[in-house]
C-alpha cells in the first residue's frame, strides 16, 4: 500500500485518504499532484488536496476532476476547512498558516509570527476552534477564528504532546474529540486525543492507535 498522507471525514461520513504517489514514478501532469500531503473537506463537501512537491492545492468534486486552485511559496503542509469558510493551511517552512479561499485559492489572510514556529498541520473543531500542530514549538496550539491563542491551560496540566506532527478532530458520542499524533524525540510516536475542554480521552486515543 502507498504511504498514508493525510485524511479528512466528509459530510456524509466518509473518510477521505489523501496518498503519497509512489517515488520513482513518471512525472505527473500540470495538472496532477505530484504526492498530495493534507487533504480537507469544505461546507460543500468538496475534497481539497495540498501537494507538498507542487506547493498547489486542487478542488476534487464529486465528477472526480481535479482543478488546481494556484499555486503557493513554499511546500505545503495538513489543512482543514476552518471558521468563517476559509481554508487553514499549514506552511512549515514558512512558519505560518495561510487562510485560503476554497474555491479560488486566493489568499484571505495569514497567520504567522508568535505563538507558531514550524506549523504541520491544522484541524479545526465544530464550535470554531482552530488546533495547529505544531512541532517546531512542541505544542498543539489552540487558537480563535483570528489566529489568537485562546485563554487557559489547554489541554489538562501533564496530558500536553511534545512534538505534534498531526491533528484532526473526530467524533465522540454526541460531541468531538480533539486527536493528535505525537512523535517525541527518540521514542514511538503515539495517539493522544482531549475533549474540546482539555480532558484526556484515552479510549479515543486508542480507537485510533489501533486502526
Amino acid at each position: 500500500a502507498a504511504p498514508r498522507a493525510g485524511l479528512a471525514l466528509g459530510r456524509d461520513g466518509s473518510l477521505r485518504l489523501a496518498p503519497r504517489a509512489p517515488r520513482g514514478g513518471p512525472p505527473p501532469p500540470p495538472e496532477a499532484l505530484a504526492g498530495p500531503a493534507g487533504v480537507a473537506v469544505d461546507p460543500e463537501g468538496v475534497a481539497i488536496l495540498a501537494d507538498p512537491a507542487t506547493g498547489r492545492p486542487a478542488r476534487i468534486a464529486c465528477d472526480g476532476v481535479l482543478r488546481p486552485l494556484g499555486c503557493l511559496a513554499v511546500a505545503a503542509g495538513g489543512m482543514a476547512a476552518g471558521p468563517r469558510g476559509a481554508l487553514h493551511l499549514a506552511e512549515p517552512s514558512a512558519g505560518r498558516v495561510l487562510l485560503l479561499d476554497p474555491s479560488t485559492g486566493g489568499e484571505r489572510g495569514r497567520w504567522e509570527g508568535a505563538p507558531l514556529v514550524a506549523p504541520a498541520d491544522v484541524a479545526a473543531g465544530a464550535d470554531g476552534v482552530v488546533y495547529v500542530a505544531d512541532p517546531g514549538a512542541g505544542r498543539l496550539h489552540r487558537l480563535d477564528a483570528d489566529g489568537r491563542p485562546l485563554p487557559g491551560e489547554w489541554p489538562a496540566a501533564g496530558s500536553a504532546p511534545e512534538r505534534p506532527v498531526a491533528a484532526w478532530v473526530a467524533p465522540d458520542g454526541d460531541g468531538e474529540a480533539i486527536v493528535a499524533l505525537d512523535r517525541p524525540g527518540g521514542r514511538a510516536a503515539v495517539v493522544l486525543a482531549w475533549s474540546p475542554e482539555g480532558a484526556p480521552r484515552p479510549e479515543v486515543a486508542a480507537r485510533f492507535a489501533a486502526a
